[in-house]
């Protein structure tokens, strides 16, 4: 017993380390079904927050002050999948998920935009934890997953966070796009920052 609980505080260490990212580097969120989503690092100064931030739902980054989560989600079997709708059931679904860690979060109106690589999204203006950031939702094209993203900034010690993010913050959120599905014959590479989708209702 002494051997194994003297080996918990480096388990934990080793859950909490940060890991640099270097300029271009490429993340993978991986999907239970339908096409893994993957995105591009934008600038320089990135670290890979340890597993344990968001444990088995996405990636979490930090710059400086800046706070940016990446979530592949399954959107449940009852939510609308056309073109029209999934976009806002995904914004109104984020802004549910925003709000459990802070109640006083919000999650503005968002506005279409576009991934680099020509996917409809919605980004808008995201306030919580007494800081200012924005949020991107971006469904994959077939509609079976898709991609919630915060970035946040609280900026320094004068307590007045700056209210826009550098434009690299955008291009790494808009760099998101969904490859072709894998499959069995073609696993995930060894040592990729990896992934697994929770299914979540928006209804």
């Amino acid at each position: 017993m002494a051997a194994l609980t003297a080996g918990w505080p480096l388990l934990a260490a080793a859950l909490n380390t940060t890991a640099p990212l270097d300029e271009g580097s490429t993340l993978r969120l991986e999907a239970p079904t339908g096409s893994d989503a993957r995105l591009t690092v934008h600038g320089t100064g990135w670290e890979l927050r340890g597993p344990d931030v968001l444990t088995g739902t996405g990636r979490s980054l930090a710059r400086g002050a800046v706070r940016f989560e990446a979530r592949l989600v399954v959107p449940a079997e009852d939510t609308p999948r056309d073109a029209a709708d999934l976009p806002a059931a995904l914004w109104n679904g984020l802004g549910r998920l925003v709000r459990i860690a802070d109640p006083d979060a919000r999650l503005g109106e968002p506005v279409a935009t576009e991934t680099l690589g020509g996917l409809p999204a919605l980004t808008g203006p995201l306030e919580r934890e007494g800081c200012a950031g924005t949020a991107w939702v971006i469904p994959a094209p077939d509609a079976v997953n898709a991609v919630q993203i915060t970035a946040t900034d609280c900026g320094d010690d004068t307590g007045e966070p700056p209210r826009e993010l550098p434009p690299e913050i955008d291009r790494t959120a808009l760099s998101t796009g969904y490859p072709e599905p894998r499959t069995a014959a073609d696993p995930p590479a060894p040592g990729a920052p990896v992934t697994r989708a929770p299914t979540v209702s928006y209804t």
